[in-house]
């Protein structure tokens, strides 16, 4: 990244000299880069405020991140109060929240995964939001010379009206420089947050990728393959139920090779994309999974809970309102009448929900039964089998090799004295990913800076926060397990107005 960020400083610079000596004007600040010097010297130079954020983040249009959270400084001390909500890969949901106040000399902490008690961490005093010694804020404070060259540039990118300055860009051309700068911001942040290093040269070779595949009919593919090599009809129960022996399993290698070599082929050095191949032995390539799954005749459905899916199906098709403990216990009786009936309603809820897709090849049902139609097969394919252990902003993180500026539109709302007090609108960077892929991150914030030079933050009160230390928790028998009797299952259920015994 730094061969390309000194190229991109020496043109900045050159820029901007030139502007300074066409522009006697230049002297006088334009409104981009007023904004972003009160937005330096609200983070770096102010030793006394009160920020409150309210922060939502999406991907290609589907949200993914909030983040409720107020930030008091008063010159010395900090406090934070975080709330998230973050939605997996997956398309599950959590909620979570942070605290810290750092006081004194020691910094108090408790989040959603030890909310019972606090932790204690030493605490270094800071005269401001931000501290001068990170190590990006070299680059921030010539940032203020790209913003004049913002300036220059898209004269009517920003429009003053009383004590509100309004930027908007269009996304469509805007200047490398300020993309140099909101990447390096973007990595920075990974860093500093997730601790993430996510610096990858665009000029770095992409890792290897594997070409996907697809059989209609692997038994039946298997099967003319064999056929076809060895000139006789394949006996599956013969083959497979006779006894073992070094022939077969040299026949089955040759077979499983011959069709190796088919889909090479057929992928032709590609890594994207999908090779089918169809139950008479026909090799096909596809440009995406989605029309592999056409080409096959398939349907991909996945559920948030098909257990809860069910239920919910139950209730519609035959007015039962099963629960968990009804259906668990339908699943643990020895009923065979019981266990065929539930087994066909599960049949016809799945075809349901296949006929429901239509042409749509994949499709994701939510707990309440809602069906969702997958527009990018092959992606949530990915993340859903990565959805329990990566996030959505880990995943996008660790894939991005390059940021610019999309479509954006923000007001900021200074006081008298030209401090920011407030930043409301919509930001859209545009990650390119590693083959030249792109995702749009869509960052819409509502932010507010208040109380300059009276915000104080209290002494640490574990009573305010609801908590004890992690020594009296333990002390207290917080780390031993609840041990509870689980009640009993029912010994009859009633499906379809019939009455059965679980044991009979």
């Amino acid at each position: 990244m730094m061969r390309k960020w000194t190229k991109w400083t020496a043109l900045c610079l050159a820029l901007v000299l030139a502007g300074v000596c066409a522009l006697g004007a230049f002297s006088e600040k334009g409104p981009i880069r007023e904004v972003y010097d009160a937005g330096m010297a609200l983070m770096f130079d102010t030793p006394n405020v009160t920020l409150t954020a309210d922060v939502s983040v999406a991907r290609d249009g589907k949200l993914f991140k909030t983040v409720k959270a107020t930030y008091v400084q008063d010159g010395q001390n900090d406090d934070i109060d975080a709330h998230f909500y973050t939605v997996r890969p997956n398309g599950t949901s959590y909620e979570s929240f942070w605290r810290v106040r750092g006081v004194d000399g020691y910094a108090y902490s408790m989040d959603s995964m030890g909310a019972p008690y606090y932790s204690t961490y030493s605490h270094e005093s800071e005269a401001s939001v931000m501290d001068k010694s990170i190590p990006v804020y070299p680059l921030l404070s010539f940032g203020s010379s790209v913003m004049g060259m913002a300036d220059l540039l898209f004269p009517n990118a920003a429009v003053r009206e009383d004590n509100v300055i309004r930027v908007r860009f269009d996304g469509k051309d805007s200047p490398e420089a300020l993309n140099d700068l909101a990447e390096q911001m973007v990595r920075y942040a990974a860093m500093r947050f997730m601790g993430l290093n996510v610096e990858m040269h665009p000029d770095d070779p992409a890792p290897a990728e594997e070409i996907r595949t697809l059989w209609q009919d692997v038994d039946k593919a298997f099967a003319v393959g064999y056929e076809k090599l060895y000139g006789e009809p394949f006996d599956d129960e013969g083959f497979y139920y006779g006894e073992w022996s070094e022939e077969k399993e040299e026949r089955s290698t040759a077979v499983w090779n011959e069709w190796n070599a088919r889909i090479a082929e057929a992928a032709d050095g590609r890594t994207d994309g999908c090779v089918c191949i169809l139950a008479d032995g026909t090799v096909i390539y596809t440009d995406s999974y989605a029309e592999g799954l056409r080409a096959i005749g398939e349907h991909d459905l996945y559920y948030d809970d098909i257990e809860e899916t069910f239920l919910v199906y139950l209730k519609e098709r035959t007015g039962d309102a099963w629960d968990m403990r009804t259906l668990n216990a339908a699943f643990a009786s020895s009923n065979g009448k019981l266990w065929d009936r539930v087994n066909a309603l599960w049949e016809d809820m799945s075809r349901h929900y296949e006929e429901a897709l239509g042409d749509a090849p994949m499709g994701l049902v939510r707990r309440d039964g809602t069906l969702e139609i997958v527009e990018d097969p092959d992606r949530f394919e990915q993340e859903w089998n990565m959805g329990g252990h990566f996030s959505i902003a880990y995943m996008s993180l660790t894939r991005m090799v390059d940021v610019r500026i999309g479509e954006t539109d923000v007001a900021f709302t200074l006081d008298s004295e030209g401090r920011v007090i407030g930043a409301e609108g919509t930001v859209n960077l545009i990650f390119v990913g590693e083959h030249g892929r792109e995702e749009t991150i869509t960052v819409t914030l509502k932010l507010g800076a208040s109380e300059f030079g009276s915000s104080r933050v209290e002494a640490f009160d574990p009573e305010e926060w609801g908590v004890k230390s992690f020594s009296e928790w333990l002390k207290s028998g917080g780390n031993d397990e609840v041990m509870q009797t689980p009640e009993p299952l029912p010994s009859k259920v009633t499906l379809e107005g019939v009455e059965y015994e679980l044991d009979p």
